[in-house]
């Protein structure tokens, strides 16, 4: 399994880098990359795909007990104390964080709850998180509200993407904002353009520092507790 990690973090990093992020907005997550969630509407239905860094998402896992603390280390190559391919599994399909991601994930229109649904794979830790919602009424404006890892750091936050220029972030003093998805097919061309270039630095460097981590020789490379 550690293979399937070194090949999907590249792949991460350029949707990680999908948005350029000041410094200052990168307070609490410890690897710099800051989680978005896309949003995309279709009738009544609501979807969103929060990706996070992998050390966040093992965060969650420290934070319901299916991690040890040397997990969020680890995966930012600090130590060997990866975790087992059977303790990701076991926290990817755990009824704790299936309830924990509804809790603080929602999409409300008109004051109303939208039914949500959640699927999680079993390679959370470099998998995104997709939501489906269905709504009363076809969807034209819906609040959103993320408040994921607050509880492990009031500094977490999670930016919202959607195509456009538009780009709110849910902090713990504002985690829910108004999404105007009517806006999304002619905005988004040009705002993508805008987010594509911006992104370009971070890519360079999220996977350089990826290659390095990986290279041949490396003293992490001895215990592979990721494989099997």
């Amino acid at each position: 399994m550690r293979d399937r990690l070194t090949q999907a973090l590249p792949a991460a990093a350029l949707a990680w880098a999908a948005v350029l992020l000041p410094g200052s907005a990168a307070f609490g997550h410890p690897s710099g990359v800051v989680p978005q969630a896309r949003l995309d509407a279709e009738g009544r239905q609501v979807s969103v795909e929060w990706w996070a860094a992998p050390d966040d998402v093992a965060d969650l896992g420290v934070g319901l007990g299916f991690l040890g603390d040397g997990a969020p280390p680890a995966l930012r190559g600090e130590t060997d104390d990866l975790p087992s391919a059977e303790e990701v599994t076991r926290f990817a399909r755990s009824t704790e964080l299936e309830t924990y991601l509804l809790d603080n994930v929602q999409v409300s229109q008109d004051g109303h709850p939208c039914d949500a649904r959640v699927t999680v794979a079993d390679d959370v830790l470099v998998e995104s998180v997709r939501y489906s919602f269905r709504c009363p009424q076809t969807v034209e404006q819906v609040a959103v509200r993320i408040t994921l890892l607050h509880d492990r750091d009031e500094l977490y936050r999670t930016y919202s993407i959607d195509g456009t220029i538009w780009s709110p972030v849910h902090t713990v003093h504002q985690p829910e904002h108004v999404w105007d998805a009517t806006l999304v097919g002619a905005d988004a061309g040009a705002g993508w353009r805008h987010l594509r270039w911006a992104g370009v630095g971070l890519v360079l460097a999220t996977c350089g520092a990826v290659l390095w981590w990986m290279r041949p020789g490396d003293r992490r490379s001895g215990g592979d507790r990721w494989s099997g």
